[in-house]
């Protein structure tokens, strides 16, 4: 029995020795890990001290366990920290360097936005492998988009928005296959996008807008199935749009303005049905607005304004019925406005305006929600409809630079939401009445030369030579007893007149015929609004009102606006200067007047012109007001101020009334008002200040 002891006790004391050596190592690997742990964890909570950005737990630098408790600061389980996002309150301007990245291996989010930051990206963010989301958006970050980018394979979320980076995007980017989001808006980077970001087929949102790209959009932008969210507006793009583009049909929201893309706008654009906002505006595209364009039910925002678009609005534009926000303006549009538009109910913004829209405006507007009307500088006719005042959202009205005839509707002065309002340069006429003079201004109603009232500057409706027969009696008392004074001076006046004219009728006749060179003898009425009315019946004589030509001169047909159609002899314009054919002229005139019946040819009028007209002072002193007012403007009241730099009488227009317009800005420059400017004479010798010509920059004696 000994030898069988003795042979079992060494192997006994090998098996203990063996497990309490492996007990041992077990032991020291354990210590080991748990000291790298505690170290890593010293070491970032040092790294967040350092860098300065929570100075005030300087107190609690030995107590290193509470970093996770820090404002803006995540940690794992561990301990180990994965979120860095300092509070927006943060004075960090000039700290951004102190923070050593490469201390939070750990690290999944970063997000230091807003918080105006400075300097550059370096090379340590490379480190952060395991970098899920990177925000430095809004900050005053520099330098280059550098290819350490690549390093962040981990990375779903970029944005670097609202920087000063420059420079190209790097290729680079599409090897980060995580990608969901991209936003690089607000920067100052160039080049063209990189056709590696085509490959990014995770990603749901890329924002390029505000930028200096160029080139043209990648042909395979079609490959980003996911695509939601699409803006590269506010850069140098130029091409077409890919038709590849057409296959993004998860796009919600779609914004290409401010370019200088080209082309029409793809039928197949149906295919993108969760459409919601589409922003094409500012760019070249032409052809019509495709019907197609009408399929995209979820449409809540469609601004095709500022390009080269022509055609009709489509009639089926009712199709929207989401629609809010509508902007057509600044096209060559032609044709009416639809009438189904009523049917987009929920319409809020309508901007139409800068196109050659026609007719009317539709009483169907009436169902929507408009807040804001914008139909100036197009062709409209007809009479302000009433059923614009049952808009009570009203807030915006800019119907301006029309043909509106008729008077000016009371139901402006009853609609308390309106701020603006616009109806000058049209046909309007009648009186304005007191409670519209004490809500707007009087740009609101100028170029209407059929209108009057107390308006400084506005002629006054006693001696205007129109009248408003449908105008209400005004309750208001100073306004009710101006008028009857006016009148009562006027009955006398005229009282006085008649007698006095009853008994010289002959003698003031002749000397009216004398005086008046282009005055239509026989109607009965005052003979400049006749001519008025046939120079508009006949477009200034067009030659398709030309229905025959006669001994001396071409016969045209001409419908005024009474609704009496004539026949007018105008005498060819050479033809005119001999004196013969001027005799041949008043002959037929003076026969024709002096025979009656109903098968010779009846002479209604004539108008001859012996003279020039006469340039007296107060036709001058009224063209240099209208100058100076136009270069007062343009000086002072425009932004950015404007130098015409070539003031003559060559450049200046008048109508009939001897109102200047200042004409021909192939000279003119805009002045930026943060920066100086340095000229050469560019204006005409005898017109420009002799002390202007030695002068290298545009002062305000000059302006």
């Amino acid at each position: 029995m000994a030898p069988f002891l003795l042979i079992s006790k060494p192997i006994v004391v090998c098996v203990i020795f063996i497990l309490s050596f492996s007990s041992t190592i077990d032991g020291a690997i354990l210590l080991v890990k748990a000291s790298d742990s505690s170290s890593s964890l010293e070491h970032e909570a040092e790294a967040l001290l350092e860098s300065g950005w929570w100075h005030w737990w300087s107190s609690n630098r030995n107590n290193t366990s509470s970093h996770c408790k820090w404002p803006g600061i995540a940690c794992n389980k561990a301990g180990s920290v994965t979120e860095i996002k300092p509070p927006r309150n943060f004075t960090m301007s000039d700290k951004f360097g102190k923070l050593n990245f490469s201390s939070f291996l750990n690290l999944v989010r970063l997000d230091l936005s807003g918080n105006g930051l400075q300097g550059s990206i370096t090379a340590h963010f490379g480190v952060l492998s395991k970098l899920m989301y990177f925000n430095l958006a809004s900050n005053n970050m520099t330098g280059e988009l550098t290819t350490w980018l690549a390093n962040l394979t981990q990375l779903v979320e970029l944005d670097l928005s609202n920087n000063h980076f420059k420079g190209p995007i790097p290729m680079q980017l599409g090897n980060l296959k995580n990608l969901v989001a991209i936003n690089l808006s607000g920067n100052m980077l160039i080049g063209p996008i990189p056709s590696s970001l085509v490959h990014l087929t995770n990603l749901t949102s890329l924002c390029l807008s505000l930028n200096q790209i160029s080139s043209s959009i990648p042909l395979d932008v079609g490959n980003l199935k996911k695509l939601v969210h699409l803006d590269l507006s506010s850069n140098y793009l130029n091409g077409s749009i890919p038709l590849s583009l057409n296959h993004l049909t998860k796009l919600n929201y779609l914004s290409f303005h401010s370019n200088f893309i080209e082309g029409f706008i793809d039928q197949e654009i149906k295919n993108v049905e969760h459409l919601s906002w589409l922003d094409l505006s500012n760019n070249k595209m032409s052809s019509v607005i495709p019907i197609e364009l009408t399929k995209l039910s979820q449409l809540e925002y469609l601004n095709l304004s500022s390009n080269q678009l022509s055609g009709h609005i489509p009639p089926e534009i009712d199709l929207l019925s989401n629609l809010l926000h509508l902007d057509l303006s600044h096209n060559r549009l032609v044709g009416h406005i639809p009438i189904h538009i009523g049917n987009c109910n929920n319409l809020k913004h309508l901007s139409l305006n800068n196109n050659s829209l026609n007719g009317s405006i539709p009483a169907q507007v009436r169902s929507l929600s408009l807040v804001y009307i914008d139909i100036s500088h197009n062709v409209i006719s007809g009479r302000i409809a009433h059923h614009l005042g049952e808009l009570t959202s009203l807030e915006f009205l800019n119907l301006s630079h029309n043909n509106l005839s008729g008077t000016v509707p009371d139901f402006l002065n009853s609609m308390t939401q309106i701020s603006s309002v616009d109806l000058s340069y049209n046909n309007l006429e009648g009186k304005i009445s007191c409670k519209f003079k004490d809500r707007y201004p009087l740009q609101a109603i100028i170029g209407n030369k059929g209108l009057c009232g107390e308006f400084k500057g506005m002629p006054s409706c006693l001696t205007s030579t129109t009248t408003d027969s449908e105008e209400e009696p005004e309750r208001d008392g100073f306004c009710f007893s101006t008028v009857i004074l006016y009148l009562l001076f006027y009955l006398s006046i005229f009282g006085y007149l008649y007698i006095f004219l009853s008994t010289n009728d002959d003698v003031e006749s002749e000397r009216t015929v004398n005086r008046n060179g282009d005055l239509l003898s026989i109607w009965n009425y005052d003979g400049r609004i006749a001519y008025e009315d046939i120079i508009k019946a006949t477009e200034d004589f067009n030659i398709k009102y030309c229905i025959g030509t006669g001994g001396y001169g071409n016969v045209y047909k001409a419908q005024l606006p009474s609704g009496n159609i004539f026949a007018l002899k105008k005498l060819r314009q050479l033809e005119a200067m001999e004196a013969a054919l001027i005799k041949c002229f008043e002959t037929e005139v003076k026969v024709l007047s002096e025979i009656r019946h109903r098968n010779i040819l009846k002479l209604h009028g004539f108008c001859v012109h012996k003279q020039s007209v006469e340039l007296n002072w107060t036709k001058r002193v009224k063209i240099v007001k209208s100058v100076a007012h136009a270069l007062s403007y343009l000086h002072h009241n425009f932004s950015p101020p404007i130098v015409h730099r070539d003031i003559s009488s060559s450049n200046i227009l008048l109508n009939l009334e001897f109102e200047a317009f200042v004409s021909d800005f192939g000279t003119a420059r805009p002045l930026n008002p943060n920066s100086s400017h340095e000229t050469i004479l560019a204006g005409t010798y005898g017109y420009v200040a002799p002390d202007e010509h030695f002068k290298p920059s545009s002062t305000s004696s000059s302006l």
